[in-house]
């Protein structure tokens, strides 16, 4: 009953977000100018910036997404970025989208209608019965081994980290810790809210897990203010 009530509160979530599609309409699109403010299409400026159509295929080859949340709304908002940007089909912009490398560790929702062919795919903001299948609680142990494999070798990979809304839950951390101890990534965090003393234990905490020895930069910005301050420091490659 917990991960049906959580499912249900997810796709209403869903419905309710701006970049919602009611496609009882076949016209209808996205409404980008209600978000342009937001860390969304901020960082999908970024990643399309200096990418025409003719190499679109390597929009998303130097970036891995490790996502804590339940919900598909990154995942909505980028097919249909690419599908708005490029003018391409929304197949084609399905198509890129699957060449980007996305985890959620603990589950989401279902697969997006439209982003995969596989049977049961669960439409952004459906009405019906939600799938929890998928879904895993903060107290449950993560089995996917091939999951795991791939965010820790995402972390090992990276020479750049952003966190954003990041809780630094002792579990989540420890999800993304690597065998690297001195290996000094360059790691930005929104810690809007966040004590001084407790920004002290995150970066001790950060190192330890091998995470990052140095060069961390934790801001009390929100996401979005996030991709302002930082704009040239992530416009050029780590």
């Amino acid at each position: 009953m917990g991960k049906m009530a959580i499912a249900k509160c997810i796709l209403d979530y869903e419905k309710k977000s701006p970049i919602f599609i009611n496609t009882s309409n076949i016209y209808n699109e996205m409404e980008f100018g209600c978000i342009h403010d937001k860390w969304y299409a901020k960082a999908f400026s970024l990643l399309a910036s200096g990418v025409g159509v003719a190499n679109i295929a390597k929009l998303f080859s130097n970036i891995a997404v490790i996502s804590f949340n339940y919900d598909r709304s990154l995942e909505f908002f980028l097919l249909h970025a690419i599908y708005n940007h490029y003018g391409c089909t929304l197949e084609e912009a399905s198509n890129t989208l699957a060449t980007l490398s996305i985890y959620h560790p603990y589950g989401l929702v279902g697969e997006l209608s439209g982003h995969t062919n596989q049977s049961g795919a669960v439409p952004f903001g459906h009405t019906g019965s939600p799938r929890v299948d998928l879904l895993q609680t903060y107290t449950e142990q993560i089995a996917d081994a091939k999951m795991l494999a791939g965010i820790k070798a995402a972390v090992a990979d990276s020479e750049r980290i952003i966190f954003l809304g990041f809780g630094f839950h002792e579990q989540n951390i420890e999800l993304l810790s690597v065998d690297s101890k001195d290996h000094f990534r360059n790691v930005f965090a929104t810690t809007l809210g966040i004590s001084n003393a407790d920004k002290r234990i995150i970066s001790i905490k950060l190192a330890q897990s091998g995470i990052s020895s140095g060069n961390i930069h934790l801001s009390d910005l929100s996401c979005s203010s996030m991709f302002d301050e930082y704009l040239r420091t992530f416009s050029y490659a780590a």
